[in-house]
């Protein structure tokens, strides 16, 4: 379990770049956040489960705003650029 009460900040590796997560303990687990793609958050018992759940939640937002992009004709950006852009 989560030794410590305070929040950890990690690096995790996604199929679009490395990203810096914030792990913070809660009652059961811990919360990992992404502060750089605002609203992505998950959860996990442990700090192996919160990272890979986090993970999954960051491809997906990117998969997403690619997508979005897309079907706005916006196509200049691709989903390795929409992680460095202003979200």
């Amino acid at each position: 379990m989560f030794q410590s009460r305070k929040q950890i900040r990690v690096q995790i590796r996604t199929a679009y770049g490395v990203h810096w997560v914030i792990l913070k303990p809660d009652e059961k687990g811990l919360i990992a956040v992404a502060p750089d793609l605002p609203g992505v958050i998950s959860w996990g018992r442990n700090s192996e489960e919160a990272k890979k759940m986090i993970k999954e939640a960051i491809e997906l937002c990117i998969e997403c705003l690619a997508e979005e992009n897309i079907k706005n004709r916006n196509v200049k950006k691709t989903s390795r650029e929409l992680t460095r852009a202003e979200v």
